[in-house]
């Protein structure tokens, strides 16, 4: 009774190696697939203004509701939104001009899942609105949670 089951084992065996070693083949260029991986988690951060001193920022910051900031190089670099959304970049650009804040994009990397999933339901809402008190509003949510899933995580 053994022998009648060894062709069909033997047969899936050849089988399971032939088409595993197509799809290793298939995708083996790992290059490729660091590379996809790596832009999904490019951000664009709003930055409105580099400041030689925290008291300077924060008088040209106080009219916003909420911004984060930086200190790189003893300058302070503040932050008034983030996006993963390239159309939602020109919408919050378009909005910081109409408060006259000069705008600088930022791109940086950001590998927390959490926040990136968080992030991409506010993209979505942004694409639903032109209003400027809900851009502004979903702006400091954003921050709001980056300071809480990613800065807080790294500290």
């Amino acid at each position: 009774m053994k022998i009648k089951y060894f062709f069909p084992i033997l047969v899936a065996l050849i089988m399971g190696f032939i088409l595993g070693y197509y799809i290793y083949e298939k995708y083996d260029n790992k290059n490729k697939i660091q590379t996809v991986f790596n832009n999904s988690n490019e951000l664009y951060f709003i930055q409105l203004g580099v400041y030689k001193n925290k008291d300077n920022m924060e008088n040209k910051m106080k009219s916003l509701s909420y911004y984060i900031y930086s200190k790189e190089d003893d300058l302070y670099h503040a932050f008034g939104c983030i996006t993963h959304d390239k159309n939602n970049l020109t919408k919050i650009k378009g909005y910081y001009n109409s408060i006259k804040y000069n705008i600088y994009e930022k791109k940086y990397q950001v590998d927390n899942d959490g926040f990136l999933t968080v992030l991409d339901q506010y993209d979505e809402l942004l694409k639903q609105t032109n209003d400027d008190k809900t851009i502004e509003a979903i702006c400091s949510q954003v921050l709001s949670k980056y300071e809480e899933m990613v800065v807080d995580n790294e500290n």
